[in-house]
């Protein structure tokens, strides 16, 4: 009897050591692929590499141009050749610049000149006394002659003008309008630089986020693997009647809820993509285009008062805010001396020739005009003042307050930006290293969950539910990377110039 009964629960045993192994090889790989990318996560969130503000500076690009996979240097090399707002700043230093040629063209002397050509259709006859119209004798201040009183006019009559004017004395006004404009310069060249460094922060920003995108992609990945191992196993046991309907859903919702966070990072880095097209002139960017290298967390390079120092000296938008205090500081000079009754001094050459023939053309033609050398010494200026001047003081004095002011405001906000940003990385790097011991008591509840498994007390189920918790905290985890490596490049990019 008892042979019999061995061979009737034979088959069951040897089914049920078939699923055995077959699970333990299924959770073995899962297993090795979890410690693999924990392992990958503790290497990223090292915060004794080089300082979070530097970023990995990648390959240089290819001699031959940037080409397939892009790296960080053929992105910038792309993001330097045509970004349209950067060349928009450089058209505007160059406006600028035109600005300036033009304020320092008006210590130059100027040189004019006038053409001027006119045809009579009827042109005044000669007026002639005859001879012999008075009686005779005729008076004696009459020759005996025809006399004329007025000569003809000829049809064609000519005028040539060149006059040339330099400046010698103007209270200061050109020497004002200069400097505005040299101040106008700088402001457009922090504007270019401004605008080259805000657009290289950007792309390396947009590449981290997409690296770490990446990262955590292929932890959900993994852990839709287990939680579709996950659900096929409660879908036997409700069939067998071990799992209620409600608690099968459960599981079904937890597997759907790893499908919208795979849905989730796969729209933001398809949006990350289309911006780094978008500032690198690549249109349809695909992440397989990409050679990408998520960069370590990196350690805090400065402190809060360091790094705040570094805001104020180099921060473009408070370079900005100086500029533009200098540009309304120059114009409030220029309209200050402009508002003054003062008048303005100056020298005047004039050559003319006037007259009936085109000179050097038609013969007699030195003859038949007049020629007039004029030099002058003037001032121009208005006796009482101008209203419209003295207006355009009152505006320029309210200008230059406002820029001061609204200089104060930006100081500020960099102050508070700097706490705030080294307050959030602080934030994010004690998160990180909670997600880290965290994942070191998942993963010691996992080993234990193996070694039952491996001697048969152990439920599949169980150690695949903790796995599926342990993934989606590694890949929560990714995103706090994502967070501090942000707040470190926004702290880099406060600090602008170095």
């Amino acid at each position: 009897m008892m042979r019999s009964l061995l061979r009737r629960i034979a088959p069951a045993v040897l089914l049920t050591c078939a699923a055995a192994l077959h699970a333990q090889a299924s959770i073995g790989e899962l297993s090795a692929a979890y410690k693999a990318g924990l392992e990958r996560f503790r290497l990223l969130a090292d915060f004794g590499a080089p300082g979070a503000g530097e970023s990995a500076p990648g390959s240089p690009g290819s001699t031959d141009g940037p080409r397939e996979p892009y790296s960080l240097g053929d992105l910038r090399s792309l993001l330097m050749r045509g970004n349209p707002a950067a060349a928009a700043a450089a058209a505007a230093l160059r406006a600028a610049e035109g600005d300036l040629s033009g304020a320092r063209g008006a210590r130059l002397p100027a040189l004019g000149g006038s053409i001027q050509g006119a045809f009579l259709g009827n042109p005044q006859d000669a007026i002639v006394i005859p001879m012999g119209a008075f009686s005779q004798p005729p008076p004696a201040l009459i020759p005996p002659a025809d006399v004329t009183v007025f000569p003809a006019v000829d049809p064609t009559q000519y005028s040539f003008k060149l006059t040339g004017t330099q400046p010698l004395f103007t209270w200061g006004r050109i020497n004002a309008g200069v400097r505005s404009a040299e101040a106008g310069v700088e402001a457009a060249r922090l504007g270019l630089a401004k605008v080259e460094h805000e657009n290289d922060i950007r792309l390396r920003g947009d590449l981290e986020t997409l690296w770490y995108l990446a990262e955590a992609e292929s932890i959900l990945a993994l852990q839709r693997r287990a939680g579709v191992r996950l659900a096929a196993l409660a879908e036997q046991n409700r069939k067998s009647g071990f799992l209620t309907d409600a608690e099968y859903l459960d599981v079904q919702v937890r597997v759907k809820a790893v499908d919208l966070g795979i849905a989730e990072l796969a729209e933001r880095r398809e949006r990350i993509l289309a911006e780094i097209g978008a500032l690198t002139g690549l249109p349809g960017l695909r992440l397989d285009q990409l050679a990408l290298e998520p960069p370590p967390a990196g350690g805090t390079r400065e402190t809060e008062a360091s790094a705040e120092e570094a805001a104020l000296a180099g921060n473009y938008d408070l370079a900005l805010a100086d500029a533009w205090v200098a540009v309304k500081d120059r114009l409030y000079s220029l309209a200050r001396t402009q508002a003054r009754a003062l008048p303005d001094l100056g020298l005047s050459v004039e050559l003319s020739y006037s007259g009936s023939r085109f000179p050097f053309l038609e013969k007699n033609w030195e003859d038949k005009g007049d020629y007039q050398v004029i030099l002058g010494l003037g001032a121009s200026g208005r006796i009482l003042g101008d209203a419209v001047k003295a207006g355009a003081l009152a505006r320029a004095k309210a200008e230059l307050e406002q820029a001061r002011a609204q200089r104060e405001d930006a100081e500020r906000r960099i102050r508070s930006l700097v706490r705030q940003t080294s307050l959030g990385m602080d934030l994010a790097r004690a998160r990180i290293e909670y997600a880290l011991l965290k994942q070191e008591s998942w993963m010691a509840n996992l080993d234990r969950q193996d070694t039952m498994l491996g001697l048969g007390a152990g439920s599949e189920s169980d150690y695949l539910s903790l796995l599926m918790e342990a993934l989606g905290g590694l890949a929560e985890a990714y995103g706090l990377l994502a967070e501090y490596r942000g707040a470190a490049l926004t702290l880099e990019a406060i600090a602008g110039r170095r």
